[in-house]
């Protein structure tokens, strides 16, 4: 009886570290939920100003050979 009692204990104890290994990764899972709209709308924005850069840089190079730009 006292075997079977240690063997439960045991169990019970693997559970409940389990259950808190689960509720951290829960936390940190969520953490990460509430960052992520930001984080996406930051590298859009990151993406259509290096797209306007590479515009603006190279749109006076295209244009000169056209004849269009007033360079």
């Amino acid at each position: 009886m006292q075997h079977q009692q240690k063997q439960l204990h045991s169990r019970l104890d693997l559970l409940k570290r389990e259950r808190q290994k689960l509720q951290q990764q829960l936390n940190l899972d969520q953490k990460m939920a509430r960052w992520a709209p930001l984080v996406i709308l930051i590298a859009v924005v990151a993406l259509i100003l290096t797209t306007l850069g590479l515009i603006y840089l190279t749109a006076p190079l295209i244009l000169h050979g056209t004849g269009f730009a007033g360079i």
